[in-house]
């Protein structure tokens, strides 16, 4: 549903943001100046994508029907805090807790996010991509280590502010937001060939 809604209503100049709750779709001017964002492939296709995020889907369903049976009060996701996981949470599995953590931290990421590019401050949503990524990988567990890889190596890069992997997980993309000033000065000590060598002999291409 995502994918289709943001092709369909997508605009140059924008980030679409998306209430699943509401089905509501916003469209919010964004100017990447002083950033840019560039998606790396892997080129590792993504593995169990199917099966492994269909599992992660049905154990955060069971997180969330496990924890409204402990407070009636909780019907969707939505209503999920982080007050909630610290008073259920010896009352769930350790796997129910970091799923529901992966969310409902995610959660706020997204609106915290979109305060920022409101505020035209992209460049403040680097640490949220970071911590996107950390959660992805130790709550929701759906990056794997080659992935992990080249997230720490975009992040070696002082220029880098974030970076995060994209989609279903398990493979596929990194997404990362780079200062402008940042660039210059890499392009200034590495030519654009060396820094396509160096992410090549990673496993790396830059689109």
């Amino acid at each position: 549903q995502m994918d289709q809604m943001t092709i369909m209503k997508s605009r140059k100049g924008c980030i679409g943001y998306i209430d699943f709750f509401k089905g509501s779709f916003e469209l919010i001017p964004c100017h990447l100046s002083p950033c840019q964002v560039f998606v790396i492939a892997s080129g590792i296709k993504h593995k169990l994508v199917d099966s492994a995020y269909n599992t992660r889907r049905k154990e955060s369903r069971e997180a969330l029907m496990s924890l409204a049976r402990l407070n009636p009060d909780i019907v969707n996701f939505r209503d999920v805090t982080i007050d909630h996981l610290q008073t259920f949470g010896d009352q769930l599995t350790a796997v129910h807790c970091k799923r529901l953590k992966h969310i409902v931290t995610e959660n706020n990421r997204v609106l915290r996010a979109r305060t920022y590019i409101l505020k035209d401050q992209l460049d403040h949503c680097g640490p949220l991509l970071n911590a996107s990524h950390h959660s992805l990988r130790d709550n929701y567990e759906c990056s794997i280590p080659e992935i992990d890889r080249i997230v720490d190596k975009v992040l070696s890069y002082p220029s880098c502010l974030g970076a995060r992997i994209m989609g279903g997980g398990f493979g596929g993309s990194v997404i990362s937001l780079w200062k402008n000033e940042g660039l210059d000065a890499m392009d200034h000590h590495f030519d654009r060939r060396h820094i396509h060598r160096v992410m090549t002999d990673d496993g790396l291409t830059i689109l």
